[in-house]
């Protein structure tokens, strides 16, 4: 048996585990989809004005909660596909979440 399964086994899902090194799994709240994007940013007075472009790449990330706790954690497209609102989020895990489990 692995750590998430006798996890899971003992403590109610809904509970968001945290160590000292971060986040390690809680129940997805929300999820965002970020298309790649332009920005650019112009100073100086019309005659010599100067611009930089700035290329923001496509982003995919998930809210995590439980009991008013939150946090935006950045995922993999396919972890981000795997990833239902209400499912339970492990970092650690090669599937990325497991469905339905927090609903």
């Amino acid at each position: 048996m692995n750590f998430g399964d006798w996890l899971m086994g003992r403590f109610v899902p809904a509970a968001c585990v945290v160590l000292a090194a971060g986040i390690i799994a809680a129940i997805v709240a929300e999820r965002d989809y970020q298309a790649q994007w332009t920005d650019v940013t112009c100073s100086g007075s019309s005659a010599q004005q100067s611009c930089s472009t700035t290329v923001h790449p496509e982003s995919w990330r998930l809210r995590i909660e439980q009991d008013g706790w939150d946090a935006w954690v950045d995922v993999s497209p396919e972890e981000y596909a795997a990833c239902a609102v209400g499912d339970w989020w492990d970092r650690d895990s090669r599937e990325g979440c497991t469905a339905g489990v927090g609903s």
